[in-house]
């Protein structure tokens, strides 16, 4: 079967915004992947490191006990227009909402605790796109990528040279099958033209106008036309997109950008974590007389993919 379709596309990423309520009050739930970031901004507090690890552990102890510690944004918003974001240090603090008061369990620095993110990153918004005059004629270019994704699988045998026991059973060993494969082949046509982007930064505390940065970039339109070479897996086509978009190949930023895309990558991406595409035999310990069974034997999973394919 073959699959077209046409759109439209830019190549910047979608904001991905704090709701303004929170931001207006400074307050940041952040997502696993902001609490990674490495803690070697210059802005970093070098004396941060001096703290007791006992201080530490106390702050961290209290914020996982304590459901009323907060992570707040604190400081100035530094600006890094070349990624398109924001940053500003965080503090904990315990809220009491009867007395309305709260506590500052932290200093506002970029020091990361369990339970502290450090550094507070918020992208840009973009808030116009204007078609500008090319510095060159528009470029087209054609691609073609062949895509595969394993299912790795497996099941029981009689074992070799495995006689019947007394009661008619025979002694089974596990068997590593071949994988169930998806795999497919799509073709794009892509034409890019120059655009100037206009991104609203995030405000100052005290700040009444935001500010602004402009600039230049690329953006794309796009066909594609994919066909499926192996269906083991049933992947309906546009699993299949959504996997091109999300490895970098279908540059198709308003399909990036669109809920039904985010939606799935929140049920179905897993990096390294996904569907398991090999697998290999573990034997446990036994005696040299034992022969090898699924009684002193395991399988495991030695390599994962990155994508589940049943909604989480």
């Amino acid at each position: 079967p073959t699959n077209e379709t046409q759109t439209p596309t830019n190549d910047t990423k979608p904001p991905l915004k704090h709701s303004s309520e929170d931001q207006e009050n400074n307050l940041f739930i952040t997502p696993p992947t902001e609490k990674t970031l490495p803690n070697n901004t210059p802005n970093a507090d070098t004396n941060e490191n001096n703290e007791s690890n006992e201080n530490r552990d106390n702050v961290e102890k209290q914020a996982i006990r304590d459901p009323n510690i907060k992570e707040f944004a604190c400081g100035k918003w530094v600006y890094d227009d070349e990624n398109l974001q924001a940053y500003r240090p965080s503090i904990l603090k315990r809220i009491d909402k009867d007395k309305e008061v709260t506590t500052d369990i932290t200093p506002c620095d970029y020091s990361t605790a369990e339970n502290k993110s450090g550094k507070i990153i918020t992208p840009y918004t973009k808030i116009s796109v204007h078609k500008t005059e090319p510095l060159e004629e528009p470029q087209t270019f054609e691609a073609k990528n062949n895509f595969a994704i394993l299912q790795a699988r497996s099941s029981t045998e009689k074992c070799k040279r495995a006689r019947a026991r007394k009661d008619g059973t025979t002694r089974q060993c596990y068997l590593i099958e071949e994988p169930l494969k998806q795999a497919w082949e799509s073709e794009y046509e892509i034409t890019t033209q120059l655009v100037k982007a206009i991104y609203e930064r995030p405000k100052q505390d005290n700040q009444v106008e935001p500010t602004f940065y402009e600039t230049s970039e690329l953006a794309y339109s796009s066909t594609r036309k994919s066909e499926v070479k192996q269906d083991e897996l049933k992947l309906d086509n546009k699993f299949m997109e959504f996997v091109e978009v999300y490895e970098g190949h279908y540059l198709n930023d308003i399909v990036k950008e669109s809920s039904e895309y985010k939606e799935w990558v929140k049920n179905h991406v897993r990096f390294k974590e996904g569907v398991c595409m090999a697998l290999e035999i573990e034997e446990q310990p036994r005696a040299k007389s034992t022969p090898l069974s699924i009684e002193n034997s395991r399988v495991v999973c030695v390599k994962k993919g990155n994508y589940l394919f049943n909604e989480v």
